[in-house]
C-alpha cells in the first residue's frame, strides 16, 4: 500500500504538468467534466440522482477553495447497468476539481478506464484516467490535475453519506511539525513518522538531489498529517540518514489560508518575491508559483536560499 502512494503521487503529478491533459473519465456521470459550474453540474445530474443535497461550507478548507466551497452528493445514481451508491462532487470557487464515489463504485468505473492499472494490495491506479480506487472500501477518486498535486485521493469526503461523524475541520496551526526534526536522524524519527502518519512510505532516491550532496537520499512521505487546516502530504527529505528538508503540499486556492497560518505563527514575511514568502530566517517559506510549503534545516539554509531568490 505504501509503495503504491508514492507511485500514484508520481503518476498524477507527471499527468498534472503533462502538455496533454489526461482524459476525463469525469463524462460518465452524464457529460459531467472538470471545470464545471456548479450550476452545469447539477443540470447534468438533478434526474440521474434518486436524490441529491447541497452542501455549501461556511469557511472553506478545501484546498482548491479560496472564496466557495461546495459539495453536491448524489445517492443512487445509475452507470450503464451498474448503480453506484453515493458520489460526491467537489467544487472550488464554482469549479468541480474532484469526484469520490463509494458503494458500487468499483464494479462501475474500473471497467471503464482507458489504460493500463498500477495494483498493489486494495489499491489501483489508473495514469492516463487520474482515477484511483481502494478496492476493499469500494472506493473511486476521479482527480483534476489541480487536485492531484496535494494528493486529494488520501482524503475522503466527510460529507459523503457513509462518512457521517466524519472530522470537517483540522488542525490549523502552520507551526513546525513536532515530527520534523532538523538535523535528526532517520532511525530516531521514523517512530514519530509511524505513529502520526494515517499512511508512510519509505523511498530511495537513486540520484541525490540535495545541494548538501549526501551519498545517500532518502524520502519519508507521511499522508494524512494535519496541517494549516487540512491532512496534507509531507514529503521528508534525509541526506545521509539526516533530515535536511521538508516539503507540505498545499492546494492554489488555499495561499492566503495558508499564509495566514504562517503569519500567525512566525509573523509578517522576512522577504517576498513573485514565487516566494520567508519566515524564520528562511527556516519556512511559502511557495506561490507551485503550492507547498518548505522547511528547511539550519545547513540546508544558505544553499536554498542563494538558490530560490
Amino acid at each position: 500500500m505504501r509503495n503504491l502512494f508514492i507511485y500514484i503521487s508520481v503518476l498524477l503529478i507527471a499527468a498534472g504538468t503533462s502538455l496533454e491533459a489526461p482524459a476525463q473519465l469525469s463524462g460518465v456521470f452524464y457529460k459531467v467534466k472538470f471545470g464545471d459550474t456548479l450550476a452545469a453540474a447539477r443540470q447534468k445530474l438533478e434526474k440521474e440522482c434518486g436524490s441529491t443535497d447541497l452542501v455549501v461550507v461556511k469557511k472553506p478548507v478545501y484546498p482548491l477553495a479560496k472564496n466557495s466551497e461546495k459539495h453536491l452528493v448524489c445517492e443512487e445514481i445509475k452507470i450503464g447497468d451498474d448503480v453506484i451508491g453515493e458520489v460526491v462532487f467537489s467544487f472550488g470557487d464554482d469549479h468541480l476539481s474532484l469526484i469520490e464515489a463509494r458503494g458500487g463504485a468499483v464494479k462501475a468505473l474500473l471497467s471503464r478506464a482507458s489504460g493500463e492499472s498500477v495494483s498493489l494490495a486494495n489499491y489501483k491506479a489508473y495514469f492516463s484516467d487520474l482515477m484511483v480506487a481502494e478496492t476493499s472500501k469500494d472506493a473511486v477518486w476521479l482527480l483534476s490535475p489541480e487536485s492531484a498535486h496535494p494528493n486529494l485521493f488520501a482524503w475522503s469526503n466527510p460529507y459523503l453519506p457513509s462518512n457521517k461523524g466524519a472530522k470537517k475541520t483540522y488542525q490549523r496551526s502552520a507551526k513546525i511539525p513536532g515530527l520534523l526534526k532538523f538535523g535528526a536522524d532517520i532511525k530516531l524519527l521514523m517512530p514519530l513518522f509511524e505513529k502520526q502518519c494515517p499512511l508512510l512510505q519509505v523511498e530511495e532516491i537513486k540520484e541525490p538531489s540535495l545541494p548538501s550532496k549526501p551519498k545517500k537520499q532518502t524520502q519519508l512521505n507521511c499522508f494524512g498529517f494535519e496541517y494549516a487546516g487540512f491532512p496534507r502530504k509531507i514529503e521528508a527529505v534525509f541526506g545521509d540518514g539526516v533530515l535536511e528538508l521538508a516539503w507540505i503540499l498545499t492546494g492554489k486556492g488555499e495561499e492566503d489560508r495558508v499564509r495566514r497560518a504562517l503569519i500567525k505563527e512566525y509573523g509578517k514575511p522576512e522577504s517576498t518575491s513573485d514565487s516566494w514568502e520567508s519566515f524564520k530566517g528562511w527556516q519556512i517559506a511559502l511557495r506561490k508559483d507551485k503550492p507547498e510549503v518548505l522547511l528547511l534545516s539550519e545547513k540546508m539554509v544558505p544553499f536554498m536560499k542563494k538558490y530560490y531568490q
